[in-house]
């Protein structure tokens, strides 16, 4: 054998990563779907790997995602004084409530409130 042959055994040439065909989502849909109420990144993968069940993993995919968000022009930056408000809202849909005394089932909503830092 070659002193060639050896060094090709036993150092194989790397594979670069740009050479991964896997198919990437459209992040302009990903980026407007987990707008959508309910909808999560997760869930979004699941949806990506039934149609490509070769691609992404999930680590890979949320990481990928970022990258492609931290490419965006930023929103909007809020300067606030510590203590002077507070940001509150209604988180996730309404829970079932069961009344132990009736039974009667009531929708309970999760009230969220954070001081600005």
């Amino acid at each position: 054998m070659s002193e060639q042959q050896l060094e090709a055994l036993l150092f194989p040439a790397r594979v670069s990563r740009g050479s991964d065909c896997r198919p990437l989502p459209d992040w302009d849909k990903v980026d407007i779907e987990l707008q959508r109420k309910g909808v999560t990144l997760r869930l979004l993968w699941e949806e990506y790997r039934t149609v490509h069940p070769g691609g992404l993993g999930y680590s890979q995919f949320c990481k990928c995602f970022d990258d492609f968000k931290q490419t965006l022009d930023p929103r909007m930056h809020q300067h606030h004084k510590a203590g002077d408000k507070a940001f509150v809202d209604y988180a996730g849909p309404a829970l079932p409530l069961t009344d132990r005394m009736t039974g009667e089932i009531h929708a309970a909503q999760i009230f969220v409130a954070t001081p600005c830092t």
